[in-house]
């Protein structure tokens, strides 16, 4: 079953508006304890530089957003609600033009998703923070692949140099998203016999690379392997206050290389299946918990079902698709809960839009049918 393209360009506005009504009436203290009131001050009054910053400097990703935030002064706005709607207006209207290369006729299921992750963005994203910049680099991704002339290897080249330059300049930890990316592109052009197989060989070469990473780091940078300890670490959830903190299961008594491999590993999985959000007992409202979960699966069954006709992928989905595993596997390493998750994973839209859309496929006998 189809829909026009039309229909969803007719609805988003009202998604914005739902997306924004849910955000300021119905989702408790997320606009009052939003990062954004930390930058405003040094964005109106202060002199914000633009540099490289490393891995341990958690403080440098917020001096260069702030740097970049700085610039829309220009437009006027003088309060944390004026910024969100200018936010909210130039970062609708890139994701409008995003939705405008689609197909004229498009798969219920992106329409469905399309709709869902605009009120989503809305609601979690495109407010004065970091996630509006995460954005900027998908959209240059999905550019790259969706209106760029497809060459494979000059494909990755050029998806691999934006993103080392987002890491220079905004998020180090990103560079996780280079290693993992090369890690799936390195795996999916194996043989086309191996199936189901080839995923279970990501999956182990993926934890064993973060197992390698854990090492080289133990000993030429000690400051990164003790920040790795810690973020899969108990320490790290009894520190702050999450609604829906990611618990450790395997370092839970103890870290180590292997507990965190292990932890690593069930992290991924339980990031694509959080259902034991239904039995967290948080302050989250049942609505968003629910709402959490059924994203999240919507997006797990059509990734999954990519998997299995990996095959048959146009090389442009393919590449979409690893990106979007590599940034799994990077989520896996770093996400303290599953809602910063989801409001991260939502910035992956334009890369999502690749992933649902089926209208290159039409041509492909799909395996397994």
């Amino acid at each position: 079953m189809t829909v026009k393209k039309e229909i969803l360009l007719a609805l988003f506005l009202p998604a914005v508006i739902i997306g924004k009504i849910t955000r300021w009436n119905f989702s408790g203290n997320l606009v009052e304890n939003a990062i954004g009131r930390v930058y405003l001050n040094e964005i109106l009054y202060g002199t914000p530089s633009f540099t490289l910053w490393d891995f341990s400097a958690s403080s440098a990703t917020s001096d260069n957003v702030v740097f970049l935030y700085k610039f829309l002064t220009f437009f006027g706005p003088n309060t944390y609600n004026e910024f969100e709607v200018l936010i909210t207006v130039v970062f609708n209207l890139l994701l409008f033009a995003l939705l405008l290369r689609l197909k004229d006729e498009i798969s219920l299921a992106l329409f469905i998703f399309s709709l869902v992750s605009i009120a989503l963005l809305n609601m979690f994203s495109f407010t004065l923070g970091k996630e509006p910049v995460q954005m900027l680099l998908f959209a240059c991704l999905f550019y790259i692949l969706k209106v760029g002339v497809y060459k494979e290897k000059r494909a990755v080249l050029i998806i691999v140099s934006i993103v080392a330059i987002f890491v220079l300049f905004l998020r180090a930890y990103y560079v996780y998203l280079i290693v993992f990316f090369l890690t799936m592109q390195s795996v999916t052009s194996l043989k086309k016999e191996l199936g189901s197989a080839r995923w279970i060989i990501m999956l182990a070469l993926s934890a064993f690379v973060f197992f390698c990473v854990l090492k080289i780091s133990a000993i030429f940078a000690p400051d990164v392997y003790s920040t790795l300890q810690y973020l899969r670490s108990a320490r790290r959830v009894d520190t702050h206050a999450w609604n829906t903190a990611i618990q450790p299961f395997f370092s839970s008594s103890g870290v180590t290389d292997i507990s965190l491999t292990l932890e690593f590993i069930g992290v991924v999985f339980r990031l694509l299946m959080p259902l034991e959000l239904i039995t967290v007992s948080t302050r989250v409202s049942v609505f968003l918990k629910i709402m959490f979960i059924l994203y999240q699966l919507f997006v797990t069954v059509v990734v999954f079902v990519n998997m299995k006709r990996f095959n048959c992928l146009p090389k442009e989905k393919r590449t979409a698709l690893n990106l979007f595993l590599a940034f799994l596997m990077m989520s896996a390493v770093f996400e303290p809960d599953f809602g910063s998750f989801v409001r991260h994973e939502s910035v992956c839209l334009p890369i999502l839009l690749l992933i649902f859309d089926t209208s290159d496929t039409e041509n492909y006998t799909w395996i397994g049918e």
